[in-house]
């Protein structure tokens, strides 16, 4: 098994890395092969799907508006009417834009679907971070999709109770998310409080070092493959 702390550190270099890549082809497959690591990770599946119907009404809004407000060189002109300029260079410009949007998406989610919440909270505490810290950062990572599951079983249970949230006025519409968002936050706030006594039930405020069930053990074949994740992200930006 790969050590947790190799993912996260070539998580980090990707991260850091595509803001360098100017090559629409090199972020194109480093798309793909993100996708196949979410095929093979244990939540991968289900959170695909989900983040492509979040991401692509995205990416399409700013395919049509990047172009439209990033003013293209002279020489370069497709399409020009009145202030609008549109270019190969802006296209390009939007295009990488777009991909380097979708893989931060899918690196900053990776390490979630891919490794337990223990695990990672582990691997945090091992590179350094404190653990008060670390476990603060997976709990806020973890609310999100929290937040996402609470919101759909109250909206279903409302609805499920009479309560109109498709049809009649925007205005109607509106005045009727009003018994949903209350249901949410009261949901949310009665959760938290239980979590806190919990965490002061299992010691979460005393001093002093802590033990683990599992440990992580750094390998020769981790700092190989450290490696190669290294050259392999910045080989295009070393020879771009």
């Amino acid at each position: 098994m790969i050590d947790p702390r190799i993912r996260l550190v070539s998580t980090l270099l990707a991260i850091i890395a595509i803001f360098f890549y100017r090559s629409p082809g090199v972020l194109f497959l480093m798309l793909g092969l993100l996708h196949l690591f979410f095929l093979a990770a244990p939540r991968g599946k289900s959170a695909l799907g989900s983040l492509w119907r979040k991401l692509l009404p995205l990416g399409l809004f700013i395919l049509i508006l990047w172009p439209l407000f990033t003013p293209s060189s002279a020489g370069d002109v497709l399409f020009s009417w009145r202030f609008i300029r549109i270019g190969r260079d802006n296209l390009l410009s939007s295009l990488l834009m777009v991909l380097r949007l979708f893989n931060l998406v899918f690196l900053c989610t990776l390490p979630m679907v891919s490794m337990g919440r223990s695990t990672f909270l582990l691997a945090l505490v091992k590179m350094g971070l404190p653990y008060h810290w670390a476990f603060t950062l997976v709990l806020a990572l973890q609310a999100v999709p929290d937040f996402t599951d609470r919101w759909n079983r109250v909206r279903q249970a409302q609805q499920a109770r009479g309560l109109e949230l498709e049809g009649g006025r925007f205005l109607n519409r509106a005045k009727n998310l009003i018994p949903l968002l209350t249901a949410v936050i009261v949901s949310a706030l009665r959760d938290s409080d239980q979590l806190s006594y919990a965490l002061i039930n299992r010691g979460f405020d005393r001093s002093g070092r802590r033990t683990w069930l599992e440990e992580l053990h750094f390998r020769f074949v981790d700092g190989v493959l450290l490696l190669l994740l290294t050259l392999l992200l910045l080989s295009p930006i070393m020879f771009s």
